[in-house]
């Protein structure tokens, strides 16, 4: 199955972060015998255009957003992240079957509230390097991923919380590939490896 993973965070300030725990979901993936490829938004002028292109030029199985923060933190000039990540799963649906899977921090603050709001399949609340590529073999299976200690889905339009109410985390990190940073994207450039 063909992932596309987009990190959705465009904040520049106070520096540009690399999608670190984005690589670490490509890596994992990888090592699962999945075919990951990674758009990094962070330079983009035009994310809606990146992202069609993205999902035109990979056509991949299932769509995977990276949804850093809720807001700047700037009291003086708030702005929301949400709104973006609305847009880009809109462009998903627009532009591809694939189900959208959300994840990130932004999520972990409130998995099943972020899912209703974006309007995502799936939300992965905590670490993602073995809940994706589980979510990912079951629906590449047919089978449902609702039971999952850590995710919440939109099966019948409403959040469904995960069965434990629980967050993932990773059992042994040590087992864990490298995030490979270097394969997913080239950091001395603004732009995601083709």
């Amino acid at each position: 199955m063909r992932i596309l993973l987009v990190n959705t965070n465009r904040e520049r300030s106070p520096q540009p972060v690399i999608p670190l725990g984005l690589c670490l979901v490509a890596s994992a993936l990888a090592a699962r015998g999945f075919e990951p490829h990674v758009l990094d938004l962070i330079f983009s002028r035009r994310p809606e255009a990146d992202l069609v292109r993205g999902v035109g030029g990979r056509k991949p199985d299932v769509i995977d957003l990276l949804v850093r923060n809720l807001d700047n933190g700037d009291l003086l000039r708030t702005r929301q992240y949400l709104p973006d990540a609305v847009e880009l799963v809109r462009v998903c649906r627009a532009y591809s079957g694939a189900p959208t899977v959300i994840g990130g921090s932004a999520v972990n603050v409130a998995a099943a509230e972020v899912l209703n709001h974006i309007g995502a399949d799936y939300a992965i609340a905590g670490d993602g390097e073995e809940a994706m590529p589980e979510l990912v073999s079951r629906l590449s299976a047919g089978t449902g991923a609702s039971d999952l200690p850590c995710m919440c889905s939109r099966g019948s339009g409403r959040p469904t919380p995960a069965a434990t109410g629980a967050t993932c985390r990773v059992s042994d990190l040590d087992s864990l590939p490298l995030a490979q940073v270097g394969r997913w994207l080239d950091p001395r450039l603004p732009c995601a490896k083709p």
